[in-house]
Order: structure tokens, then sequence, then C-alpha cells
């Protein structure tokens, strides 16, 4: 069987997660594959240039023993970065509050408030309308560029955050359910569409994979 959930826009379908038949573990292999294609791909797509010795560490061996720690603040300080730069081509008029609630709950480390938990239910309700982030007023007007490359970096933002509260031990299943809805939404775009943030998605997909592996190792008995 093959995983469909990267071959279809789940924003155009939005029934693409329901009335799904349970596939076991020939699922969890086609996921598998899968998700390793997709780092490899995305991996492949980096400027040679601008790689740097972590990312390379990782691609060479997906299990490797990097502090997963060190990993996700290299992710979150590339995030940082590129929003940081790209919101001064933007007013902040034009962006809603599911911005202000991702730039907010970006910062955080502990989850463990009941206001972080309802922040991250909130977006992720917001996410589940319509299958992505709902970040701009309608009256937005910037570069197309811009536009694509704002709203791709806030969906990894989003992913980031999942990450910190799924390693936080905060709602692990249902974040981790997001998480890969998201990934499957970027590794979409990443072979359809002129997709910009490839080191952002092979960070995220590394990291969700560290965490599917622990979830397999926790839960599957060979």
């Amino acid at each position: 069987m093959s995983y469909k959930y990267t071959n279809i826009d789940p924003t155009h379908n939005r029934s693409l997660y329901m009335y799904c038949d349970y596939e076991g573990i020939s699922f969890l292999n086609s996921f598998e594959k899968n998700r390793k294609l997709a780092i490899r791909s995305a991996y492949e797509a980096l400027n040679k240039n601008k790689i740097t010795q972590i990312e390379k560490s990782i691609f060479r061996n997906l299990k490797n023993e990097l502090d997963t720690n060190k990993i996700l603040e290299n992710f979150n300080n590339l995030i940082n970065s590129k929003l940081t730069h790209l919101k001064q081509n933007i007013n902040a008029s034009n962006l809603n509050t599911v911005v202000y609630s991702l730039d907010n709950i970006f910062q955080e480390n502990n989850f463990k408030y009941i206001g972080k938990k309802d922040t991250i239910d909130f977006i992720i309700k917001s996410y589940e309308i319509k299958k992505e982030l709902n970040l701009f007023s309608d009256n937005i007007n910037v570069k197309q560029k811009i536009y694509s490359d704002l709203n791709e970096s806030y969906h990894f933002m989003f992913s980031s955050i999942l990450i910190k509260a799924i390693f936080n031990r905060n709602k692990i299943y249902k974040y981790f359910n997001t998480l890969l809805k998201l990934n499957d939404l970027m590794i979409y775009r990443m072979y359809n569409s002129q997709f910009i943030n490839h080191i952002f998605l092979f960070y995220s997909l590394i990291l969700e994979y560290k965490i599917f592996n622990i979830i397999k190792k926790e839960k599957i008995v060979n």
C-alpha cells in the first residue's frame, strides 16, 4: 500500500482524513517509507553551500544520537531569523489573531500551564477548519513570494510549537496527529508548488520521525 496523504491537497479535500480504513502495521511501514523519501527530497533541494555539519550528520543517519534539543534549537533559530526578516515587509494590521498567538507561544518552553495548552488548542481548531492556518487579513497587499514565504514559515512555527509540546509530554497523540497533517500538507506543496522552505521541512520531518520512533517503541511490540 502507499501513503496517500501527501498526494492529495487537504485544503481542497477536507474529508481526506475521515473514514480511513484500519491498515495496521502496513500503514506504519508506508508512512515511514513516505517520510524517508520526503526527508531525502527536502535535503537534496537545500543550497549545498548553506548546509551545516549538523544537517549533514542528521541526514547520514536518521537514528543518530544528536541531542534532540539541539536539533529543535536549530530549527527554532532558523524560523525566528526568517520571520524577523519577513515581517519587516508587512504591516502588522494585515496579520490576524492566529499569528499573534503563534508569536506569543513560540517563545515558551513550558507548556504545563492551562493557558498555554488552550492557546495551542485554539490554533489547532483554527487549522482544522480549512486544513491550513488562516494567517492574514483579506486585504493584505504584498508580493506573492513574500506571502508564500510567510505562510510556509508560520506553518513551520506551528510545527515547532507542537514538537516542543510533545517533548514536554503534553497531549502527545493529539498534537502528533496535527503535526502529521501539517507535514503532509507541506510535503504535498514541496512536490506540487513553488515551495520555498525546504530547510524547515527537513527539520520538521526529522523531529517528527524521532517522535514517531519513540511512540512506535512505546506502543508497538515487535
